[in-house]
């Protein structure tokens, strides 16, 4: 069976990026996970990524539409049988592509999280949805996304690199 490592390698981000982003790359030098470059491996990834959240059982999976989560997100909202919401930013405000119920459990998934806030944010929309975010599941785990999984008090799931 292929490691993990290798499949994001040949996703686009090598072991140095890899590396990179689990010790907090707060220069950006990252390379970003390039979900076209080898489709099988985004499947593969994607079905792990899958295998991890299903124990949470969400009714709803949510990205950022300014990431290049998208086709990550629908392999494993294919494989969990969830729907997936993007919410985009506009000017400061935020809106969602796709339904987003009161009571529904919501996974956010990504490559990694390497912004500050972003989590925070994503959690404070699915607050004011109605919706409660459950955990935050990715491909490589990040200082950043481990800070602000403690400060709003939601589990992490992360192919690499987890605590």
């Amino acid at each position: 069976m292929t490691s993990i490592r290798e499949l994001l390698a040949l996703g686009g981000i090598p072991e140095g990026g890899i590396n990179l982003l689990i010790a907090g790359d707060t220069e950006h030098k990252a390379p970003r996970f390039q979900p076209l470059l080898d489709p099988s491996t985004t499947e593969e990834l994607g079905r792990r990524l899958a295998g991890e959240v299903s124990r949470l059982q969400p009714d709803r999976l949510l990205i950022a539409g300014e990431a290049t989560d998208e086709i990550l997100a629908f392999v494993v909202g294919r494989e969990l049988g969830c729907d997936v919401t993007v919410v985009w930013s506009s000017e400061g405000l935020l809106r969602h592509d796709g339904e987003m119920l009161d009571g529904d459990r919501v996974v956010v998934i990504s490559e990694s999280f390497r912004l500050t806030d972003s989590l925070h944010g994503l959690g404070s929309y699915i607050s004011y949805c109605g919706a409660t975010l459950a955990a935050a599941a990715v491909l490589i785990d990040t200082p950043m996304l481990q800070r602000e999984a403690a400060d709003l008090g939601v589990q992490t799931i992360a192919l690499v690199g987890g605590h």
